[in-house]
C-alpha cells in the first residue's frame, strides 16, 4: 500500500487544522494517528505500522522487525554507560 496524494493532503491538512487524534503505539511507544479527519478510512491501517502489517497476513513479519529494531536500540545505548537509565529501559 502506497500513500498517495489523497493521503498526504488529509495529513497536511489535520496537522494544520490541529484535527489528528493520537494513540501510544503498543511496540515503540511513539504516538500515532488513531484518527485523522479526511484520511480514506480504507487507508486507515497506512496510519499505524502494525494495523499495517497484520491486515496484509505479516504479523510475525513485523514482530520480528520490531524485536530487531529494539535490540539495535539497546545495543548503541549500551556504548553511553552515562546514559540516563530510564531512556535506556524506555526501548526495552
Amino acid at each position: 500500500m502506497k500513500v498517495k496524494t489523497p493521503h498526504g493532503s488529509a495529513i497536511v491538512k489535520a496537522i494544520a487544522e490541529g484535527s489528528i487524534t493520537w494513540e501510544d503505539d503498543p511496540d515503540f511507544g511513539y504516538q500515532v494517528a488513531a484518527n485523522l479527519p479526511g484520511f480514506p478510512d480504507e487507508d486507515e491501517d497506512l496510519l499505524q505500522p502494525r494495523k499495517l502489517y497484520e491486515g496484509q497476513g505479516r504479523g510475525d513479519e513485523y514482530r520480528k522487525w520490531v524485536e530487531r529494531l529494539r535490540k539495535e536500540r539497546r545495543e548503541f545505548l549500551a556504548k553511553f554507560p552515562e546514559t540516563d537509565r530510564s531512556i535506556v529501559e524506555s526501548v526495552s
